[in-house]
């Protein structure tokens, strides 16, 4: 009873640990928008990006987000991970537009203007490697 009760317990620990691994096993493509963002609208921005991300949510193929900052260049990043870029290109853009609507209503109302939201610095399309 009690080695399996231990074995069960490793193999659990060992799922909870490689799940992360597993999730990233089938993106294969990432898409990296870099906008120029003050420290003092990085609050607002997130909340804009959060439109993004339950959007997101909802389409078939997509992954995850996660946002990063640099605060030395005031750079906000939003890497997008899909698992083809097939998936990204199949989101509807009527629905797509009416979540770019959505979005410059939350920023305005917390202090970013239509143009800040919509002027990507740069936007990047990655293709996963294979491993090593």
């Amino acid at each position: 009873m009690y080695f399996a009760t231990l074995r069960y317990l490793v193999g659990l620990l060992l799922a909870i640990a490689l799940w992360p691994l597993s999730a990233l096993a089938v993106t294969s493509h990432a898409e990296v928008l870099v906008q120029r963002v003050a420290p003092a609208q990085l609050d607002c921005w997130r909340r804009v990006e959060a439109v993004w991300t339950e959007f997101n949510g909802r389409q078939p193929g997509f992954s995850g987000q996660t946002l990063y900052y640099d605060r030395e260049h005031a750079e906000a990043f939003s890497v997008v991970l899909w698992e083809a870029e097939r998936a990204r290109r199949q989101v509807p853009a009527e629905a797509i537009a009416r979540t770019v609507r959505r979005a410059e209503q939350v920023g305005s109302a917390c202090g970013l203007t239509p143009a800040q939201l919509n002027a990507a610095v740069r936007r990047r399309d990655l293709e996963q490697l294979p491993p090593l």
